[in-house]
């Protein structure tokens, strides 16, 4: 579903013909990784975006790993994530694991400037960093779950 809302209004008190953009939709989540490959299925994301305001929720089933290690994006989000200034473009995602391998402590999710994906990285309370090999912790059979907002382009 796509359209304009008009007649909006305003802060002023002048009530005028504000026109603003909404569109519902599907996208399809996809894995991408270091090395190796994940493939999944049961993998339709919805997003609503208003104005340039983008949010995405959705969940893919990973169903085929095959020596998966070093980094991890979700990719194919349905708009491309906006470079803002002074860090305004770190936008965070939830995320959720079911069935991951043993040693991840906490992870973060964070988009893509002027890309439409979103990489996630692997926080050792340990070294107290982040860490790009978040792949290596998934296995067939669990399930990776991504909702937030975001500016698009």
């Amino acid at each position: 579903m796509s359209g304009i809302i008009g007649g909006a209004g305003s802060k002023s008190g002048v009530i005028g013909q504000t026109e603003i953009d909404y569109e519902t939709g599907t996208w399809t989540i996809a894995l991408a990784c270091g090395s190796g490959t994940l493939t999944g299925s049961l993998n339709t994301g919805y997003y609503t975006k208003i104005g340039n305001l983008v949010h995405v929720q959705g969940a893919i089933e990973v169903n085929s790993e095959s020596s998966a290690s070093g980094s991890l994006d979700v990719t194919g989000l349905p708009f491309v994530v906006s470079a803002l200034t002074e860090y305004a473009d770190y936008c965070s995602f939830a995320t959720f694991f079911d069935g991951i391998g043993n040693g991840v402590e906490n992870m973060q999710a964070q988009g893509n400037p002027n890309a439409s994906t979103i990489k996630i990285r692997r926080y050792s309370v340990s070294t107290f960093g982040l860490n790009n090999d978040f792949a290596t912790y998934l296995d067939s059979d669990c399930v990776v779950g991504i909702t937030g907002t975001y500016n698009s382009v």
